[in-house]
């Protein structure tokens, strides 16, 4: 069973009638409390969204910032590692070894990266989903 919902009109007795009559709606008081009512409600869910999507923006913005570092850093230097390995090979300054660790690495960077990708896309999604469209 569904939740009660309140009657839209009320029944009253009139002095000098036998039973009772409609007066057909809420008095003009209880009018303006339901109307009170209902914007306090809307305003605490206006505050609700607008949180959920302040958070939604900061956790993409951070998102973002860690993907630039990432792009920035780890990516240049985990490449400089493979070609340092890789150059010193031939000439027998590095094993092979080394040259797999550090394709490893470059690898595993790449992966992270990725990730991170996949969750600025996730964010941004939630984001969306908040906005009730797309950006």
């Amino acid at each position: 069973m569904g939740p009660r919902v309140p009657p839209t009109h009320t029944l009253a007795f009139t002095p000098g009638c036998q039973g009772r009559r409609e007066t057909g709606a809420f008095p003009r008081s209880v009018q303006l409390t339901r109307a009170g009512a209902a914007q306090m409600q809307y305003d605490a869910i206006r505050i609700r969204l607008d949180g959920a999507i302040a958070e939604a923006w900061l956790g993409l913005e951070a998102v973002r910032k860690t993907i630039r570092i990432v792009e920035q850093r780890q990516v240049p230097q985990a490449y400089l590692s493979v070609e340092t390995a890789a150059s010193g090979f031939p000439a027998g300054t590095t094993d092979l070894a080394a040259v797999l660790d550090a394709e490893c690495r470059l690898r595993a960077v790449k992966f992270e990266l990725l990730k991170l990708k996949v969750e600025e896309q996730a964010r941004y999604a939630e984001l969306e989903r908040l906005a009730g469209g797309s950006l």
